[in-house]
């Protein structure tokens, strides 16, 4: 059965219904519905509808430019699932860094205290760590890295964020790069104190 064959079997409403909803239709298929709407006297319908369906495409156009030209204007930040997963792989001193880097970004002040958070609880952390010596409960450690992470972004965050804070995710590349080589750093000259 052709598309023509398909058309004449619908009713009028149904064909509208069909010219009304063209994203959802083939090329071809929509086409062929005009032809045979026009066959059926029903020009002004389909004239409205394509009317319609312009005002409608250039509402969208305009839409997507003015959300365009707000996302070009967002600043950029480490986003609240970033922050975390540098405090799981680097401690919650990383993961405070990159808050306090984002605060500076947004001109706001309490960056240091929450710097200041994150060398207290990592240095707790590396205490109850060095308590346990049950190397299956170390990855105990990494659960509290997380919660870090979270108390930085939830419990800092509410405080010291705009209430209407937009912005857009900063890449973190650049940031993992440093963090690796100073962890790794600190691991060789640790390494190189113990032999």
């Amino acid at each position: 059965m052709d598309y023509n064959e398909q058309i004449e079997l619908l009713s009028n409403e149904e064909l509208l219904n069909i010219i009304n909803s063209k994203d959802d239709y083939q090329k071809e298929f929509w086409d062929c519905a005009i032809l045979n709407a026009k066959k059926r006297g029903l020009g002004k319908e389909i004239t409205d509808i394509i009317a319609e369906l312009e005002n409608k495409k250039l509402e969208q156009e305009k839409e997507n430019k003015v959300k365009k030209v707000k996302e070009a204007n967002l600043i950029e930040l480490y986003s609240e699932r970033t922050i975390i997963v540098f405090s799981l792989l680097f401690s919650s001193i990383a993961g405070a860094i990159l808050f306090s880097n984002n605060l500076k970004r947004l001109k706001k002040e309490g960056g240091d205290n929450v710097i200041i958070f994150g060398i207290l609880y990592t240095i707790g952390i590396i205490i109850i760590g060095s308590l346990i010596h049950d190397t299956s409960l170390r990855a105990f450690s990494y659960l509290l890295n997380i919660l870090g992470g979270f108390i930085i972004t939830i419990h800092f965050g509410s405080k010291l964020y705009p209430e209407d804070l937009e912005y857009k995710n900063k890449k973190a590349w650049k940031a993992f790069i440093i963090a690796f080589l100073l962890v790794l750093g600190i691991g060789f000259i640790y390494a190189k104190t113990i032999t």
